[in-house]
């Protein structure tokens, strides 16, 4: 809550003019608290962590990324299970929107919600070239394609392990990864 009002009033402050050395000034101090603007509160910490450090990533790329996420949900995960579900999902989709030429279309959702003993995890991603998705899972567009996708397939195996399973679809401009989870494993 400070970062965000501390780096308005900034903004405020910097379009009033006041000269090149207040700009200066003002351009320093906005820099140092640049990292707090990427710390979250779920309530999970394991999940805190990992979203920090992929937000962070995503400021770098000029991905905007809106994080959702209620992380007493996937509480009941192991936290190894934890980080493969949300660093390949983040992973994925921060590599996709980094494709993408404008960054102002580089965009990542993502959400929790429980609907009874089931949990829901879902990342939407913008994407530069449209997935061709094969047996369910997008096609590897690398050259060594047979030494990658391995993160989905985890994900997948996870969600199964959960009682649960993943989908990826297209939805006009983004691509959508669901997880489902059974929270009583």
């Amino acid at each position: 809550r400070k970062y965000h009002d501390m780096k308005n009033f900034l903004l405020f402050l910097r379009s009033g003019g006041g000269g090149g050395e207040l700009t200066d000034s003002i351009d320093q101090l906005m820099e140092s608290i640049e990292p707090y603007g990427t710390k979250i509160s779920t309530g999970n910490s394991v999940l805190d962590v990992i979203l920090s450090e992929k937000l962070t990533l995503c400021a770098q790329k000029e991905i905007v990324c809106v994080p959702y996420v209620d992380g007493t949900l996937l509480s009941f995960l192991n936290p190894l299970d934890l980080c493969t579900l949300v660093g390949n999902a983040m992973d994925n989709a921060i590599e996709s929107c980094s494709q993408i030429a404008e960054p102002g279309r580089r965009l990542i959702h993502l959400h929790t919600v429980q609907r009874g003993e089931t949990v829901l995890f879902t990342v939407r991603n913008t994407f530069a070239q449209r997935p061709e998705l094969q047996n369910g899972l997008p096609r590897s567009t690398k050259a060594d394609a047979a030494n990658h996708g391995y993160g989905l397939r985890n994900m997948r195996y996870l969600a199964e392990q959960y009682g649960g399973m993943l989908s990826c679809q297209l939805e006009g401009e983004e691509f959508v990864l669901t997880v489902i989870l059974s929270s009583f494993k």
